[in-house]
């Protein structure tokens, strides 16, 4: 996915026009050619004919390509042309008759290119035969390789467009030199274009010695009357210029660069299903056609979701891919069943989706994956290298939240690692910039070899005939670096044999932040997926129990209700940045999921409930069981339907023990569940008698509703309906520091992908509210308050619980808003607050500086005490400062307004006060462009934390820190800072400037810009004594301390738990949880209607692993259920209970899945370590059985654990996930495919 103002990137041997303007990695700019390049440069591109007169036809119509076909009755239009209709197709048709010269050159046997543009693609068809795709204004498309002047040529194109109108944009012919000037032409160019760029990037006296040679190679060629010598001298002046260049051979033969083709397809993007079939089954049918006319063409392609309607309807096509995946062209990659989002689907929904995709693979490929591959996925969560590890992938190639760190280790909090490849384009051409890259990657990582994913992308495409053309002049061409043809596979294992491999950075994090809107827009789909996500969970675990009561397992079926889970987690579906049919389809496909599910779960536990023994009523009462899907005992709010629920007042436990209970309705009772065993059940018995409650409503002083139970006592206004106080009665707190539970609507007029507030911002009580008391019982009470919101209506149900220590907030919507974002505002009455969130299988810090981050079931803010500054050692960098800030500071001519900064000298910066030297605002240059400078670390300097004061250019910016110890060991750590206004990483903020300076000063733009200060914990028992700065000038770095900190002790904390909901920001102590966002493209309206979800406050002592928040978190998206039955006894084939523990009683291994096997008898447990420490799993049998530990892919672990018995204890290291494969529990089998069959996607 790609925006509409990308870079022109126009490719071509001769045709690639005005000059080549791919970015360079890890450079601010490029070499500009000298005048001997300038002026071939100028010949080259002098010999163009724009293609004024098209023939024009809307709409589609078949065969529009066939020179048969007349067009005499279609409408002349010339580029620039309009035509209006989103998601249409229409066709140009011209001939074109060669002329005898251009530019005064004769065009015989010269080479003629198409170079074209189209909002948004476009096919060109000579003579009626497909020759190329392209995007946007990349089209660039061979039309003959040697011409004859007279020769015609009839040419059709296929213009495709998307949202809004499409457009002509531009058209025109290009010849290439006449053949006597042939290679030596091109070559030429593309070697002094080369030279000039690799002169930037080598040491001084090298790059004084290409100098020479370029003006020596100059000399040889009379450029100004090329033109007019005969052909046969001109040429050889040019074959002179060559050679004169090849001296210079010997610099560059040690150096590699890789070509990766590759077709990003983005799965209903901007296009309906059909459309994306359409495009998967033209750009993989151009793929095997090149693979056949270039047998060193390599070839990627991800997503099983996508190959499956291939498979179905083109079997030849998918035949021809299953022989170029033997023959070592075509890589299958990624693993993944598509290219999904992995900050938001839950880490079994990832888990399953490797699961699905990796078994694909191998049923039709005969292999699995072993790269993975999400080019295009707006964030990359910790836990990834784990999951791709646990189902045999080693490898990650991905685009976004790279921060310039294009080779590393990337490592999950467990140790798990891959090795991880990225480039700043998933969707190159080919182009001679490209040459250089390997002098870049040297200068940073030590490597010689650079990686270029090429092919046309977003709408498929995928490489051209065009770009391998040129990759093969640039392969002919002796002075280039080796020019390379592979696949991802290939390129990997030729990295991993790299001896510099192994010396890369390690990454130990996530890699943030992109599109933070994506975390909120669409909340329909973010709903719909968490909820089959929960669905699917506990219909598997309670079909699994009920498979041990004689009920076979439906494994097929839950194998086609994960599939449109998984297909819904693609990164442009979850996070809301597709066209808005995308969602009704998508829904459409996965209601009767998430339904066959819930059919499932009610059959299940209908035969488990008649094996339980329900005996024991008194007269009056009727039985209830209530079931657990959670690997743990649950306490929590059941929700039963019952006739005349009125009559009851209380639950009986079989211990005779009395609980209160609450009609909600005639038919509805709600009563609170204590202490259901995990996978497990507890009886209850519906009771007549009355029973004390320790819940109570009053009204306060002011006229507060006042909601208490023996944990909390909640206050809330009765004006406007925020929680005036909450006080947490075990510790005798009050947890807010102001009104809380506010409503704040932000202006934001950015689009589905980037949040942009305008500054204008209310809170919806500053409106008043309708607040009235709702409910009033011995088990909730509950505050209704009603919001009217412009357009729309907020209906809020604020309640507590008798025996909960939680606040539940349900949310009814009807939205109606545009350019607008609600969240909901938290202020804390904290100190030191810490941010901690879920993630898939895990959790991770999270910064507290209004960074806009995504989290999952449940976020955490807990107060510290003790976090103190011992000592501290400003370091001085004003010998390296090489960057003024108050000039053009991000090279598009803005920067800080000096005058706001603060005197130079000592400054004491953030929640530690810590001590840095600042330049200040006095003039000069003021900070360090990063480019490998050294610190001298001065003796005095010790601690355990480097601090690092500074902010990223155009975007988050990141490199390689190496830090040298006095005891001679080196260590080389991967650092990261935010974009000076936007932010994106885990800093703080020490320095704010309410706006930035444009054109060096003669105005200002009311942006506000920032300081950042990161941390880096420094190794114990050896000092450092030098500290090497990133090889990457778009970091800056303002100023530098070392210090030593002490570790603070967790007071108490609030775990906000959700149902749906995953952006969220802190801001010290105020939380804010993001609710809803009417962003405007591609959708114009993306919540538009009914929304329904909820959220919870759960107060604690002590940190989020003292809450056991992930055992909150799931507790509170899959809750518990109950089954009203009659009095029975038992049935002989009671499914044997069994238990998942920790030894040290932490709460700190929870099941993310319990299924039968694939592939035979047996059970799957899959359970992961959640509180990052070691400690040791027990299990617990009724009968005999025999454990295996399994990859994800059910696969038995080499030197996993294997054992046989009743208990089992196993030990798990931090952060594990784990899955064990049990066998000897009883085992109904495997029950038939669903019928009818769940549908697939139209």
């Amino acid at each position: 996915m790609r925006g509409r103002s990308d870079i022109l990137k126009a490719v071509g041997l001769w045709g690639m026009l005005f000059g080549c303007l791919t970015f360079l990695i890890g450079s601010p700019g490029r070499a500009y050619a000298d005048s001997f390049t300038d002026a071939l440069v100028l010949l080259r591109d002098s010999r163009v004919m724009t293609i004024n007169d098209w023939k024009f036809h809307q709409p589609d119509i078949p065969d529009g390509q066939m020179p048969t076909i007349s067009d005499a009755d279609w409408q002349t239009v010339h580029p620039g042309f309009v035509w209006h209709g989103e998601n249409t197709r229409v066709w140009f048709r011209t001939q074109i008759v060669v002329p005898d010269k251009v530019a005064g050159v004769s065009t015989e046997g010269a080479p003629m290119y198409l170079q074209i543009g189209v909002d948004d693609d476009g096919e060109v068809y000579v003579n009626g035969e497909m020759r190329d795709s392209f995007h946007w204004d990349e089209g660039n498309v061979l039309i003959s390789p040697h011409v004859q002047p007279g020769e015609k040529f009839f040419i059709a194109v296929r213009g495709i467009n998307g949202p809004g109108d499409g457009r002509l944009m531009f058209s025109r012919l290009v010849f290439g030199p006449p053949k006597p000037w042939q290679p030596n032409f091109d070559w030429v160019i593309q070697e002094t274009q080369f030279l000039q760029q690799l002169a930037t990037q080598v040491p001084e006296q090298e790059s004084a010695h290409i100098r020479s040679v370029l003006a020596a190679a100059e000399s040889k060629v009379d450029i100004e009357h090329l033109t007019s010598l005969p052909l046969e001298q001109s040429a050889a002046q040019l074959a002179a210029a060559h050679e004169t260049l090849m001296s210079l051979r010997p610099l560059t033969q040690n150096y590699d660069v890789y070509y990766v083709g590759h077709a990003h397809i983005d799965m209903n993007w901007l296009w309906p299903w059909p459309e994306t079939i359409d495009v998967c089954h033209r750009t993989w049918a151009s793929a095997l056609k090149l693979m056949n006319a270039f047998p060193d063409f390599g070839f990627v392609q991800s997503q099983p979701g996508a190959y499956v309607p291939i498979q179905h309807r083109y079997p030849q096509e998918f035949a021809e891919m299953q022989a170029a995946v033997q023959r070592g062209q075509w890589d299958p990659v990624s693993g993944f069943w598509d290219e999904s989002d992995t900050d938001m689907p839950s880490g079994e929904a990832l888990a399953r989706s490797l699961f699905l995709g990796q078994r694909y693979f191998y049923k039709h490929f005969g292999r699995y994956a072993i790269t993975g591959w999400l080019p295009d996925s707006f964030g990359h969560s910790w836990q990834i290298p784990q999951l791709l590890r646990n189902v045999g992938i080693v490898n990650y190639y991905h685009m976004r939240c790279n921060d310039g760190i294009y080779f590393s280790w990337w490592e999950s909090p467990d140790g798990s690692r891959v090795l991880k490849a990225s480039t700043n384009s998933y969707d190159e051409p080919v182009t001679v910039d490209q040459m250089v890259r390997p002098w870049q990657i040297e200068n940073s990582f030590g490597l010689k070899k650079a990686l270029v994913v090429f092919g046309v992308g977003d709408h498929g495409g995928g490489p051209t005939r065009q770009m391998i053309l040129v990759g093969k002049q640039l392969q002919a061409d002796p002075l280039m670096p080796h020019v390379h043809f592979c696949t991802a596979d290939k390129f990997f294992d030729i990295l991993r044999s790299d001896p510099n491999t192994a010396q890369l950075p390690v990454v130990d994090r996530d890699l943030q932040y992109t599109f933070e809107g994506c975390y909120t827009t669409h909340a329909d789909i973010k709903k719909a997926v968490r909820s089959t996500e929960n669905a699917l969970y506990a219909a598997e675990a309670f079909s699994s129990l009920a498979a041990m009561s004689g009920l076979p397992y439906p494994v097929q079926g839950f194998e086609e209700a994960w599939k449109p889970t998984a297909f819904a987690q693609f990164h442009d579906i979850m996070c809301g940045s597709a066209i808005h049919s995308t969602y009704p389809w998508m829904e459409s496909y996965l209601t009767p999921a998430r339904q066959w599910a819930d059919q499932q779960t009610a059959k299940a536990l209908q035969t488990l409930t008649s094996h339980v023994d329900t005996r024991g009523a008194k007269q009056g009462e009727k039985a209830v069981v209530v079931w657990n899907a959670l690997s743990y005992a649950c306490t929590g709010p059941v929700k039963l339907s019952v006739p005349q629920a009125t009559l009851y007042h209380s639950v009986r436990d079989t211990a005779g023990h009395l609980f209160p209970a609450q009609a909600l309705s005639s038919d509805t009772l709600l009563f609170i569940a204590r202490d259901v065993p995990g996978f497990g059940h507890k009886l209850y018995f519906l009771s007549k008698k009355p029973c004390a409650s320790h819940l109570s409503v009053s009204k306060g002083r002011t006229g507060d509703y006042v909601l208490q139970n023996a944990f909390l006592r909640l206050e809330i206004d009765p004006q406007t309906g925020l929680m005036q106080r909450l006080e947490d009665l075990r510790m005798g707190r009050e947890l807010l520091a102001a009104s809380a539970n506010g409503l704040q609507l932000l202006g934001d007029t950015g689009s589905a992908w980037n949040i942009n507030f305008t500054g204008q911002q209310q809170l919806l009580t500053t409106q008043g509210a309708q607040v009235r008391l709702l409910a009033s019982g011995p088990v909730v009470a509950t505050v209704q308050v009603t919001h009217a919101l412009n357009k729309s209506s907020y209906v809020q149900e604020i309640s507590l619980y008798d025996g909960l220590d939680r606040v539940d907030v349900q949310n009814d919507v009807q939205w109606h808003e545009h350019n607008e974002m609600l969240k909901a505002v938290f202020p804390l009455a904290m100190q030191h607050p810490k941010l901690h969130v879920s993630i898939p299988y895990g959790s991770i810090d999270r910064p507290d500086n209004g960074q806009e981050n995504p989290g999952q079931k449940w976020m955490d803010m807990t107060d510290y005490s003790g976090t103190r500054l011992l000592s501290a050692t400003p370091l001085d960098l004003h010998r390296l400062f090489n960057s003024d800030s108050n000039a053009d500071f991000d090279s598009q001519q803005r920067g800080y307004p000096r005058s706001l900064f603060p005197p130079a000298g000592i400054h004491k910066v953030g929640a530690l006060k810590l001590p840095i030297y600042l330049h200040g605002n006095t003039s000069g240059p003021d900070n360090v462009a990063c480019e490998g400078q050294t610190i001298a670390v001065p003796a005095t300097a010790k601690g355990n934390t480097l601090f690092l004061v500074g902010a990223g250019a155009l975007g988050s910016q990141g490199g390689l820190l190496k830090l040298q110890l006095a005891d001679g060991h080196a260590i080389t750590q991967a650092i990261a800072m935010g974009d000076w206004v936007t932010g994106g990483q885990s800093e703080e903020d020490v320095m704010d400037f309410p706006y930035r300076l444009l054109d060096e000063g003669s105005g200002r733009e009311n942006i506000a810009a920032h300081l950042w200060m990161v941390r880096i914990a420094l190794p114990s028992g050896s000092r450092v004594v030098r500290i090497e700065l990133p090889q990457n000038p778009l970091l800056h770095l303002f100023a530098a301390t070392i210090a030593t900190v002490s570790p603070g002790k967790a007071l108490w904390g609030v775990t906000f738990v959700n149902d749906s909901k995953y952006g969220n920001d802190a801001n010290g102590p105020v939380f804010r949880l993001s609710l809803l966002r009417s962003s405007h493209d591609p959708d114009p309206d993306p919540d538009e209607g009914e929304q329904r979800f909820a959220y919870a406050l759960i107060p604690h002592i002590g940190d989020w692993r003292a809450a056991r928040a992930e055992e909150l978190g799931k507790a509170f998206n899959i809750p518990l259920q109950a089954v009203v039955t009659n009095a029975h006894p038992p049935k002989p084939e009671t499914p044997p209970r069994f238990t998942l523990t920790d030894a040290k009683g932490w709460g700190d291994l929870v099941a993310g899945a319990l299924k039968h096997c694939e592939d035979g008898k047996g059970y799957i447990l899959r359970f992961f370590e959640t509180q990052g420490r070691d400690t040791v799993a027990t299990l617990r049998f009724a009968v005999p059985v025999q454990i295996t530990q399994t990859d994800i892919l059910e696969r038995p672990v080499p030197g996993g654990f294997q054992g046989k018995g009743k208990v089992f204890t196993i030990p798990i290291g931090h952060d594990k996930i784990v899955t064990l494969h049990i066998v000897g529990l009883p085992d109904a089998g495997v029950a038939p495919p669903p019928n009818p069959a769940l549908p697939e996607p139209d």
